[in-house]
């Protein structure tokens, strides 16, 4: 039954699947089936490490499929399903914070002060994303991260599109004014 392209589901059957097991969440297993890449960008969105990103989306299928009669119909449920995503990949990147065990890094041959200039990197983006109003945050993260277009988004966030619009070019602007006064909050 699913469309493929070059061996991937193409985003109008995951769309169908959407729009289908919203009105009949017991076909989640057929969108988490066509959600896979979007789940894994979305886990790694929140910072986890790819093999982590992995894990999160496994998690992500686990409770989705245990907890679908929570899902109370209030927007798409693959918006439902995302949150989940986004938790579990936040929950594994706060785990990988803390920093691998000393000398493993210079055992794999990785400059520990590269890995600490990237790390203060992400911090800053991190603090930077927390900064926003959360709207403005999913949008951001939904285009950036996810390729979504303004009009997917506001279906995902059950806003309207000018909603969507006005988030993203306020999460831009705010993200601009604190990357480029050193990641302080203003």
């Amino acid at each position: 039954m699913s469309s493929t392209v070059c061996g991937r589901r193409t985003a109008v059957y995951h769309h169908v699947v959407e729009h289908r097991a919203t009105r009949d969440p017991a076909l989640l297993p057929e969108l988490l089936a066509s959600s896979l890449d979007s789940l894994y960008r979305m886990a790694r969105a929140a910072g986890a490490l790819p093999d982590r990103a992995e894990e999160a989306v496994q998690e992500t299928c686990r409770i989705a499929l245990e907890r679908v009669r929570q899902y109370r119909g209030e927007g798409p449920l693959f918006g439902w399903v995302a949150r989940i995503a986004w938790r579990e990949g936040s929950k594994r990147a706060a785990r990988a914070r803390a920093g691998p065990l000393p000398g493993t890094l210079a055992a794999l041959g990785v400059d520990p002060t590269e890995v600490a200039s990237l790390r203060e990197e992400r911090g800053r983006l991190e603090r930077a994303l927390d900064a926003l109003a959360p709207p403005q945050r999913a949008a951001i993260l939904l285009q950036s991260a996810e390729g979504l277009s303004c009009e997917e988004i506001a279906r995902v966030l059950g806003r309207s599109v000018g909603t969507v619009w006005s988030d993203l070019s306020r999460a831009r602007t705010r993200l601009r004014e604190i990357l480029s006064s050193g990641g302080e909050r203003t």
